[in-house]
């Protein structure tokens, strides 16, 4: 984690967290502690905040079901971009398959917390043609698959 400098006399500042891909919990308090640390190793807690997540703020911007977007550019070379969605924390593989429906590559193979997400395909070592990608969500719902179609032109 890098160091924030302070400039001028360090008179003010202004800091944002984000939670990122962390599971929040509906009606838990959760505390965030800022704390200095000169460069001597001697560290001093400056605040405690706390803040209390309400019912339905978790899910405001939360996507409402599973979703795999078409990928883009498409048709691509070497490079594409491939978005999904997630309603809920799920166990995710996101595969390429050719035409024979064998796989040649997986992208993703992790549990990922509800939300929108994006990964960069790169098929440099694959020769051109069509492949498909599909997404496996794992999750309390049941497994839900959703496949798409692209092209690779070299």
């Amino acid at each position: 984690t890098p160091a924030l400098r302070s400039q001028g006399n360090g008179g003010g500042a202004s800091y944002t967290y984000t939670d990122g891909e962390a599971m929040l919990i509906p009606q838990t308090d959760y505390f965030y502690r800022l704390s200095e640390e000169d460069n001597a190793g001697n560290r001093e807690v400056l605040a405690i905040r706390s803040a209390t997540l309400r019912a339905g703020e978790a899910g405001a911007n939360l996507p409402r079901e599973f979703e795999l977007k078409q990928n883009y550019p498409n048709p691509f070379n070497p490079g594409t971009v491939i978005e999904y969605e997630l309603p809920v924390k799920s166990d995710v593989a996101i595969k390429v398959f050719d035409m024979l429906g064998r796989e040649v590559q997986s992208i993703v193979n992790e549990q990922k917390a509800a939300g929108r997400y994006e990964v960069k395909f790169n098929a440099a070592r694959l020769s051109s043609g069509i492949y498909f990608y599909r997404l496996i969500a794992k999750s309390e719902q049941g497994i839900t698959l959703r496949t798409k179609k692209m092209t690779l032109v070299k």
